[in-house]
């Protein structure tokens, strides 16, 4: 009943290319850095090093979320997180091999996120034997990359036992009281994609969960309300994940939500 009144304002759109755009808005390149964000593979090495996620860091640098691809074996051969300083120099690594044991095949990154107390959470994947499924998979590390904890969260139901197939996305807010949010979005063989949000503790326990549909993203809007963006628009909840409200685009592709305070700018795509 309090659920606040929104109200279309305008719409741009432009089919311009990153290589040709240049309206108001565009930032000019100072320079580029090219670094090897683990090793340099040797020639000839089917790999390639993918940056799957990034974050800035409260110290100038970045926390990149990255993973090794084996094109020979059309497998990932291990993720790793890399924090680089302000001039994107390498300060330590964080490497996840895949686990082969018993039968279980590897991880897979999907991002990262820094809270405000300097640890680093990495969301991921875990991909095990069929008869086990695939978890969502949320490891925290220190601000110097020590492993604090790894925590594994598997959606099951009476119909459905084990959660088949891997996450497609997975994301993470804090709110300025220190709450940690995670967006996750969960395919599963019987009933489609199991999409919503959970609140964890620092500790990695889940406090409550929330179905919500389409869940790419998660982020904390200046008014205290929970963001959820969809594949339509943008679920907005309190931070008990209550009083739901839908800001829906059907016409678009959302991407992401911009907040200005006084209004919310989405970006997208309508398909064409």
């Amino acid at each position: 009943s309090n659920a606040p009144a929104f109200e279309m304002n305008e719409v741009h759109r432009t089919n311009a290319t990153k290589d040709t755009y240049t309206g108001p808005g565009t930032d000019k390149v100072a320079s580029t850095t090219y670094i090897n964000t683990y090793d340099s593979s040797p020639t000839g090495t089917p790999y390639d090093d993918q940056v799957e996620y990034a974050v800035p860091s409260p110290d100038g640098g970045s926390i990149l979320a990255c993973r090794r691809y084996d094109y020979s074996l059309s497998e990932v051969r291990f993720i790793y997180i890399t924090k680089l300083d302000a001039s994107a120099n390498i300060e330590w690594t964080y490497r996840v091999d895949p686990n082969y044991q018993n039968g279980y095949q590897n991880e897979d990154i999907l991002s990262v996120y820094q809270t405000t107390d300097g640890s680093i959470y990495m969301l991921g994947s875990f991909h095990g034997p069929s008869s086990q499924g695939s978890d969502l998979m949320i490891k925290k590390l220190t601000s110097s990359g020590t492993l604090v904890y790894t925590r594994f969260y598997n959606y099951s139901s009476s119909s459905n036992p084990y959660f088949v197939g891997a996450p497609r996305y997975a994301s993470m807010t804090q709110s300025s009281t220190g709450h940690i949010y995670v967006s996750f979005s969960l395919m599963n063989s019987s009933s489609g994609y199991v999409n919503g949000l959970m609140e964890i503790s620092s500790l990695g326990i889940p406090q409550w969960t929330s179905r919500i549909h389409e869940a790419y993203k998660v982020k904390m809007l200046t008014s205290g309300l929970i963001g959820v963006i969809t594949g339509t628009g943008v679920t907005l909840m309190d931070s008990d994940g209550n009083g739901m409200t839908e800001i829906s685009l059907p016409a678009m592709a959302t991407y992401d939500v911009i907040d200005q305070g006084t209004a919310y700018y989405f970006v997208g795509s309508n398909g064409n």
